[in-house]
């Protein structure tokens, strides 16, 4: 399947994005053990709000 095809699929987006993002190495495996792409986008928006925040290290 093209690339172009899959941004359709939340899934795979957003195990795009989770490796792709500054995140901490835990909070990237957190997010890539998760079944839900809807929990995975939730637990993303929280971690790059925090990061907005300056709260959170990056890795």
């Amino acid at each position: 399947m093209e690339d172009l095809a899959r941004f359709s699929q939340a899934g795979w987006v957003s195990d795009r994005l989770a490796e792709l993002l500054p995140f901490a190495i835990t909070a990237k495996q957190s997010l890539l053990e998760m079944d839900s792409a809807c929990n995975r986008f939730d637990y993303m928006q929280a971690l790059l709000a925090q990061i907005n925040a300056g709260e959170h290290a990056q890795s």
